[in-house]
């Protein structure tokens, strides 16, 4: 990637937090802030007109859900990224924003250089999770999976018969980044429906059933 600074938008209806923020993200060389909102529609009407890289979301707005505005932002600009700033404890929302799209998970109790980092992720087109948003997330995950009880001890592994290809295990270590179908497939030079072959195919042979399973997998493999 150029040296081009990442582009970011700041959405929170907590003034004093997103001054804050703002204040101490414009110190950065690397980030430029084109802007800021304090409500849901704001956001999604400023984002499609300034396009930035990355969103900073806080999950709770006053005009609506930021889950909600995380998935209109999705749908609407898949190329821009959203990470996601909470003060809130639940681990149920770490799990439905990344089923949302969103490019990782931070408190907001977090520091200026995680954030920094979550933010250079994000515009990689990678997923970023601090550690303890990741034990939170298998938590969530394993009670809405209960049969999906997995450990670095127990993993399971293709037998023999189904072993990986070496192209099904490098497109394993590129799930386990957090890139997505298109970002694998240029990244290999192969077209889109080729890639989702291969995970059909990896999918059977690692014995799960969708890409978050395999995302885990990877992840407990040490793929990443």
């Amino acid at each position: 990637m150029d040296m081009q600074k990442i582009r970011v938008f700041v959405g929170d209806d907590e003034n004093l937090f997103r001054e804050i923020l703002v204040r101490a993200l414009v110190r950065e060389e690397s980030i430029e802030i084109i802007g800021q909102a304090a409500t849901g529609k704001e956001i999604l009407e400023q984002v499609g007109v300034l396009q930035p890289h990355v969103v900073l979301l806080d999950i709770n707005l006053p005009d609506c859900s930021g889950l909600e505005v995380l998935e209109t932002l999705k749908s609407r600009h898949p190329d821009v990224m959203v990470i996601i700033l909470t003060g809130l404890p639940q681990d149920k929302y770490i799990f439905m924003a990344l089923q949302r799209g969103a490019s990782g998970f931070l408190s907001k109790s977090t520091s200026i250089e995680r954030l920094r980092e979550a933010l250079r992720v994000a515009r990689e087109g990678k997923v970023f999770l601090d550690p303890d948003a990741t034990t939170k997330l298998a938590r969530e995950y394993l009670r809405i999976e209960p049969d999906a009880m997995w450990t670095s001890k127990n993993l399971p592994d293709p037998d023999r018969k189904s072993r990986l290809t070496s192209r099904e295990a490098e497109i394993l270590q590129f799930l386990g980044k957090g890139m997505s179908n298109r970002e694998i497939a240029a990244t290999i030079q192969l077209s889109e429906n080729t890639i989702k072959r291969h995970l059909t195919s990896l999918f059977r042979k690692i014995k799960v059933k969708d890409r978050i399973q395999a995302i885990f997998y990877a992840m407990e493999k040490g793929l990443r």
